[in-house]
């Protein structure tokens, strides 16, 4: 049925990006806390599109200058926007991204993220969340790293 295929391929989905991040975790102990691990990672789990049946296709990256820094707005819609994202770390370069702090502990998943420079913020303690915003802002534009944020995620 239709229900049991859209829960299957979501949860093959889930599983091939845990099972990538954990075979990834060692590589990216190699570089701890630098963004460009997440191109490395998103070479390998951008695979899962084929999983759930999404066909990207990227349009003006001509625009996107990876020695620039810039500040990515983008509408947070599901689980699978991360997908989107595998297809445009390796054309961005240098990139990171604001997450909620609980997925830090959502085992080789939050632990890869983090050893891959992913800026965790918790949204309850608005004013700590406010200081790491204004760090993660300083270091994209001290490394020329550009900075994605879900507002609403």
């Amino acid at each position: 049925s239709n229900v049991f295929r859209y829960y299957l391929k979501f949860f093959l989905y889930y599983a091939y990006v845990l099972i990538t991040c954990t075979v990834l975790l060692p590589v990216v102990l190699i570089y701890p806390r630098d963004v460009t691990n997440l191109i490395v990672a998103s070479r390998f789990c951008r695979y899962a599109s084929y999983i759930v049946g999404i066909e990207w296709e990227l349009r003006g990256m001509e625009h996107w200058n990876s020695e620039q820094c810039y500040i990515v707005i983008s509408n947070h819609q599901s689980s699978l926007d991360i997908l989107g994202m595998f297809e445009m770390w390796p054309q961005m370069k240098r990139c990171t991204v604001v997450a909620k702090r609980p997925l830090m502990f959502t085992g080789a998943f939050g632990f890869g993220a983090w050893l891959s420079g992913l800026v965790f913020i918790d949204r309850l303690r608005t004013e700590r969340a406010r200081q790491l915003m204004k760090d993660a802002t300083a270091r994209v534009i001290k490394e020329k790293t550009k900075l994605w944020i879900f507002p609403e995620g």
